[in-house]
């Protein structure tokens, strides 16, 4: 049996997690998880189990022997080496977009560090080569096999997330491995979290190729009528009104997923699933209706919606990582064939019964209705695209047709 000496200081973790909890975050994110915290600590504490012959001096280490396998320090130690987010989702019962939240905080003041790494294709073993995208190579040597690995596609990129060795650290070093009931964070996933964009070190390389990325979720919005709000309004009544649209948008979509940029009144959004880019629709079309009012027509100022998804190839540009390709062209043709109050989408968003059963939930509620999916022949896609989707009625008492 391996035997690891290790060294855990759990007065560091305290003092920051105690950091943590004062730590000023981004107003689209969640704030301070007690719960998780609380759960951490209480998993890191069987390291100090009286049952483990701890030594007086805390920071002192020991060994994890046979004699140790009723406290199950090993299986503690492999939760944390690397911190693994979906296991720790189902073991704490804590959403996976919380538990990202709060590591990807805890890495902003050095509780945690995080590295990015590929798996050999050869022999499987995992290989950290960069603490950041931006120092992505063209490839990596499998330390283990010594096979060249290219880097072609964000979702061979995977996040490790360890603790500081103030707080663990742990001779010899554990190596990663993949486990067949927990899947790593992708690159292509934490891209699109809301949390991401705290580190603006975390782009592409400038100067290498596309990066593919093998499925986003894309949202494309505009306001509908804005000519005419400019020309009834003026451009500073107009523009107010736009900061409004900007700020509930911001509010619901950066929130659950990325901004990838603005154009003019549009923005352009991207998420790691159906189900929450749906839900940052059905969130901003609720509060512009109720909190963006155009004071020439005294009606909600209204947006359309397009969603699609599909593989797409990432860049840098202008400092962040930005989508380009067909399912762009796509999201973006179905948006303007959309309607006011209208969030247009392809059938290819309700790929699962998961995603099917929460479109379901959204038609249901009282402000909303499904529109029936039906064949539309987009400008520049050969073949007819199936789009359907929901409206957003702005009136209760309207009844659904």
């Amino acid at each position: 049996m391996n035997q690891y000496a290790y060294v855990a200081n759990i007065d560091q973790l305290d003092t920051k997690i105690q950091q943590l909890q004062q730590h000023v975050r981004a107003e689209t994110d969640k704030t301070f998880h007690v719960d998780f915290w609380q759960n951490i600590r209480q998993e890191f504490s069987c390291f100090h189990d009286t049952t483990c012959e701890q030594p007086k001096n805390p920071i002192l280490p020991f060994k994890i022997t046979q004699k140790h396998k009723e406290t199950n320090v090993i299986d503690k130690l492999s939760l944390f080496l690397p911190i693994h987010p979906h296991r720790l989702s189902i073991e704490l019962n804590i959403d996976q977009h919380i538990v990202l939240t709060e590591l990807l905080y805890a890495t902003t003041i050095e509780m945690l560090q995080m590295h990015w790494a590929i798996e050999c294709r050869q022999c499987f073993q995992i290989n950290s080569f960069a603490k950041t995208l931006q120092q992505t190579p063209d490839s990596v040597q499998c330390q283990k096999c010594g096979k060249n690995n290219p880097i072609h596609s964000l979702d061979q990129m995977i996040a490790l997330f360890f603790f500081s060795t103030k707080i663990l650290q742990v001779k010899p070093a554990f190596v990663p491995q993949k486990n067949k009931d927990f899947s790593f964070v992708t690159a292509n996933t934490l891209i699109n979290h809301s949390a991401f964009d705290i580190f603006r070190d975390q782009v592409v390389p400038h100067d290498a190729q596309p990066f593919a990325a093998s499925e986003v979720f894309l949202v494309f919005t505009d306001i509908v009528g804005s000519t005419n709000m400019y020309a009834h309004l003026g451009d500073r009544e107009a523009l107010r009104l736009v900061r409004q649209y900007f700020d509930i948008l911001f509010s619901a979509m950066a929130s659950r997923g990325r901004i990838v940029k603005t154009i003019g009144d549009a923005i352009m959004a991207s998420f790691s699933s159906a189900t929450i880019a749906m839900a940052a629709v059905a969130e901003a079309f609720h509060f512009l209706s109720k909190e963006c009012t155009n004071p020439h027509t005294g009606n909600p100022l209204e947006m359309r919606v397009g969603i699609h998804c599909g593989s797409s190839i990432v860049i840098s540009v202008n400092g962040i990582n930005d989508y380009f390709g067909q399912t762009v062209n796509i999201a973006s043709r179905i948006e303007s064939h959309s309607n006011a109050s209208v969030c247009l989408m392809s059938e290819a968003i309700l790929h699962d019964d998961e995603t099917k059963a929460f479109f379901q939930e959204i038609t249901a509620l009282p402000n909303y209705e499904a529109i029936p999916f039906h064949l539309l022949q987009l400008k520049g896609v050969s073949s007819p695209l199936s789009v359907g989707g929901f409206r957003y009625i702005h009136n209760p008492q309207q009844s659904k047709k």
